[in-house]
C-alpha cells in the first residue's frame, strides 16, 4: 500500500497552486471576458461563527472582498484576499480574517484559507478551513471550516 507523508502532500499541493493559476490565465485570455459580480449572497454552514446562516460579500476589487455573516447563534464581519483575481469560470484561492461574536462562545477570530469557484452563471461554491482563535481565557482554540453556496449579482 502506498503511504505518503502528510507534509510532503501539503508541499506538493502548494507547489501545484501557481501552475493551476497560470493555466487558468491562458484560458481566460482566450475566452470571452465577462466581469465578475460585485455582490455574492448565499447560505453557509460550518464550525465557525455563525454555524449556520446567511453570508453577503461585496467585492471591492477582483482581489479584495468584505463579508458579513448572520446566523441564529452568531455573526461575523471580515475581509478576504483572493488570488488569482476572482473571475467567472475560474477556481481561485483566498485567505482572510473574520472577527466573530457567538452567543455561546463570546468573541473569536477565524482565519479562513479556502478555495472558491464562480461559474459562468454566477453560482458560487466556496470551501475554507483554518484556525479559530478565541479571545476568552476559558474557551479553547480549535480548527474550523465552512461551506458556502450562493449566487452573484
Amino acid at each position: 500500500m502506498l503511504r505518503i507523508n502528510k507534509y510532503k502532500l501539503v508541499v506538493l499541493l502548494l507547489l501545484c497552486l501557481p501552475m493551476i493559476a497560470f493555466c487558468q490565465d491562458e484560458v481566460a485570455q482566450e475566452s470571452e471576458q465577462v466581469s465578475p459580480p460585485k455582490n455574492l449572497l448565499g447560505l453557509k454552514i460550518g464550525i465557525d461563527e455563525p454555524w449556520f446562516g446567511v453570508s453577503y460579500e461585496r467585492l471591492l476589487t477582483p482581489h479584495i472582498g468584505t463579508e458579513i455573516q448572520l446566523g441564529v447563534i452568531g455573526a461575523s464581519l471580515g475581509a478576504k484576499l483572493y488570488f488569482p483575481a476572482i473571475r467567472n469560470r475560474r477556481v481561485n484561492f483566498y485567505v482572510g480574517a473574520m472577527p466573530a461574536w457567538g452567543f455561546a462562545g463570546g468573541v473569536m477570530t477565524y482565519f479562513p484559507i479556502g478555495i472558491n469557484v464562480l461559474t459562468k452563471n454566477n453560482l458560487r461554491l466556496s470551501l475554507d478551513a483554518g484556525p479559530r482563535i478565541s479571545h476568552n481565557e476559558d474557551e479553547e482554540n480549535f480548527p474550523a471550516f465552512s461551506l458556502k453556496i450562493g449566487k452573484g449579482f
